[in-house]
């Protein structure tokens, strides 16, 4: 793909403006660890637990649904070993997922500005990766959103290109599926992460079913089917390294968990807290965040910056501009290219919408029949993250070909040269405001914060990285360390004065030794671990040692 020099220009302005900011979020000497991140404090040890099919934590347990988080855990250890910072949540990891999104949005972008106006290659990429769907997500990078994400903007650009005849359907068949293994969201047991993906491939298939029943004529849709097979056949080839060891685990144990009634019930009770908020006007205003809320109206005053733009007047009169944007493209689309593009996109926003919106009303009777009566659908019980990006790429691609197209038309009248000029100061004074509303970027208080109080940006003691350095040495001859005192029983969290807190004891993520900790554990091992537990607590040494 071909690029003009201001483009490129543009590319590497914004790329060194991203890693100024994540270095303004991150200075040295802190990382990003806990919660439920997965990042490594020692990621070089992490790495290595990936290429095994048995975890030796706890009394061991099988480690080969981890596989497919190969491509995400080695980019860790790449960037740890390029900082020179043992941990993976270094700076120019989240430096790189937050460039990686920039850039594959400017990719997509740059292959519409012929049809969306020339500035909204400039436009879209600011949209796509500042936004709360993004942001509310930084305090743990969460990388396997980011991988689909990108694979979805790559994987529209090369769709987009099958559709205009561009490019042959094998080689965009064989380019989606490498997309795909390279981007793969990780571990499968992050396949709700695919909602968003599966969302844009079944309205690529709607709108050319449509296109074809109208136009009389079924050659541009074989050509879709086409593609999607050898897509499909190419990713499962691919992948194959980690969905084949996975099928076993599946049948064993996770097609149990998606199909059993008591189950679902239960993991409906979240689908319904998830969507309280999640009304159609919420979406449409770029929120309904369920972090934000304690039910359907109220604030979740908790949330460290959620009463801002909830209760803050001039923020919400604010969000209504967006609904707006969002809607005017489709009275400004005036050629058939427009048109035929604008009337995609709306359709996977409204799908997108109606998987988003989860139980809400007044939709939500559909969501919840599906839910009970699919099998495997139960997997998506939390709604507005796992079909969240592909509205946000529909929304985003509407309300900057809205303002790319304001643009031109403003500065219509001027030369050639005088235009484009004026069109890229006016396109900076309209992102400026967007940086502005989404002011919570510049607050590395309130990204890293998941609760008040609480934040994922920490500053490791030396304590710590001084036993990780001890016990990776030690020789303890294949047996197993007790931690004491218990892991948390309500919440089954590992939590340190320092900051860390998380579901993944510490000891763990530090060293390759391992660790019984009262987590994780399966029935009979839990109430034998749980009664040396008490043992200890009672004092009571001749028990331990016999036990």
């Amino acid at each position: 793909m071909k690029f003009k020099i201001t483009n490129l220009v543009y590319l590497a302005v914004a790329l060194a403006g991203i890693y100024f900011l994540t270095k303004l979020w991150l200075p040295s000497g802190y990382i990003v660890a806990g919660h439920d991140s997965g990042l490594a404090i020692n990621a070089s040890n992490f790495v290595k637990t990936r290429f095994f099919a048995w975890d030796v934590q706890g009394f061991g347990r099988d480690n080969s649904a981890h596989f497919g988080s190969l491509t995400i855990h080695l980019t860790d250890y790449l960037w740890s070993v390029i900082s020179g910072v043992a941990s993976a949540g270094n700076q120019l990891t989240l430096f790189y997922w937050i460039a990686i999104i920039f850039t594959a949005a400017f990719i997509f972008a740059d292959g519409l500005k012929d049809r969306l106006g020339r500035y909204f290659a400039f436009i879209f990429p600011v949209f796509m990766t500042f936004n709360f769907y993004i942001l509310q997500s930084i305090f743990v990078i969460e990388r396997a959103k980011y991988s689909l994400l990108v694979a979805s903007l790559l994987f529209l650009a090369v769709s987009l290109k099958l559709m205009e005849r561009k490019i042959p359907v094998l080689l965009a068949g064989i380019l989606s599926s490498f997309i795909l293994f390279v981007f793969n969201s990780g571990s499968w047991w992050g396949l709700p992460l695919y909602g968003s993906f599966f969302v844009l491939v079944i309205s690529l298939f709607i709108f050319e079913l449509v296109r074809a029943i109208i136009r009389r004529t079924f050659s541009d849709l074989w050509r879709l089917v086409g593609y999607l097979i050898i897509t499909a056949v190419g990713f499962v080839i691919l992948n194959a390294y980690s969905i084949v060891p996975y099928i076993v685990t599946f049948l064993k144990h996770d097609v149990f968990t998606i199909t059993n009634s008591a189950v679902i019930a239960q993991n409906k009770a979240w689908l319904e807290m998830i969507s309280r908020a999640t009304s159609f006007l919420n979406i449409f205003r770029l929120q309904g965040v369920p972090d934000w809320y304690s039910s359907s109206t109220g604030i979740n005053l908790a949330h460290s910056y959620a009463n801002n733009y909830l209760s803050n007047q001039i923020y919400v009169i604010l969000s209504f501009i967006f609904p707006l944007l969002i809607i005017t493209p489709f009275i400004l689309a005036k050629t058939k290219e427009q048109k035929k593009l604008i009337s995609f996109v709306g359709l996977a926003m409204l799908l997108a919408m109606f998987f988003m919106a989860g139980s809400h009303k007044p939709l939500g009777f559909v969501y919840e029949f599906i839910y009970d009566n699919l099998h495997g659908f139960s997997i998506f019980r939390s709604p507005y993250y796992k079909f969240g990006a592909a509205f946000f790429i529909c929304a985003s691609i509407l309300m900057a070909f809205t303002l790319s197209t304001l643009i031109e038309k403003v500065t219509a009248r001027l030369t050639d040269k005088v235009r484009f000029r004026t069109g890229l100061l006016i396109t900076v004074f309209l992102i400026i405001p967007w940086f502005g509303y989404h002011s919570v970027i510049f607050s590395s208080d309130k990204i890293f914060s998941w609760q008040k109080g609480f934040s994922s940006k920490l500053k490791v003691p030396e304590y710590v990285n001084s036993f990780s350095l001890w016990v990776n040495n030690a020789d303890l001859k294949d047996s197993r360390i007790l931690l004491v005192p218990q892991i948390n029983e309500s919440w089954q969290n590992d939590a340190y004065n320092w900051g860390y807190w998380s579901l993944t004891n510490l000891p763990s993520v530090i060293s390759n030794q391992s660790f019984v900790a009262g987590d994780g554990l399966m029935g009979r091992e839990n109430y034998w671990v749980n009664k040396l537990y008490s043992f200890i607590k009672e004092g009571r040494e001749k028990e331990v040692y016999d036990l």
